[in-house]
């Protein structure tokens, strides 16, 4: 089994992952921009080869990657990274080199909670709406009462009505009785 593992050395404690495959006999190839020396000397011992890029975001330098793979090793079988930064080019590197798992064309399902829910809800699985709090307090009245400890900002509050309701407030202090003050007065009228 040949098995490609994008940045390997990234986070460092997850180079157990590819250790263990190599200890199940699996031929572990790392892809990514570090240079090979950099490596710990546990993960280097546990690749079967390293392919360094100079641009992990460069999809050509990839493809050229698992290309020099295949014709050293043969097909290869998965490919991963424990990282949702590449979830999509993994995704598409499984569909332009025939591996199993999560392919490009499935990726909206991964991507979009209400895909998600969707596939939940045609299992039989209950799902749940994500609903915001609701305050009756004027947010200047809120900022008034505990200047400098609330974060509240036009903006922001209104990307996030628009996606879940009201969020509430960011309250922000050493001392925690304080932020139990001013929790207590946003409470005491939702």
């Amino acid at each position: 089994m040949n098995f490609v593992h994008l940045s390997p050395h990234f986070p460092p404690n997850y180079s157990r992952f590819c250790i263990g495959l190599r200890e199940e006999g699996v031929n572990v190839l790392g892809l990514a921009d570090a240079p090979h020396e950099s490596l710990r000397q546990d993960l280097r011992g546990a690749l079967t080869e390293y392919y360094r890029v100079d641009d992990m975001n460069s999809y050509d330098a990839l493809v050229r990657a698992l290309g020099h793979f295949t014709h050293r090793h043969g097909k290869l079988d998965g490919i991963d990274s424990h990282s949702e930064h590449w979830l999509e080019t993994e995704a598409r590197l499984r569909t332009d080199f025939n591996m199993d798992g999560l392919r490009h064309d499935r990726m909206g399902i991964v991507k979009r909670k209400s895909a998600m829910k969707e596939i939940y809800r045609t299992a039989g699985v209950r799902v749940g709406r994500k609903r915001g709090k609701r305050y009756t307090r004027d947010p200047g009245e809120i900022l008034a009462a505990f200047r400098g400890l609330i974060v509240h900002h036009e903006e922001i509050d209104s990307i996030f009505r628009a996606a879940i309701g009201d969020y509430g407030y960011l309250v922000r202090s050493k001392d925690l009785d304080e932020v139990r003050a001013a929790a207590r007065y946003i409470q005491e009228t939702a």
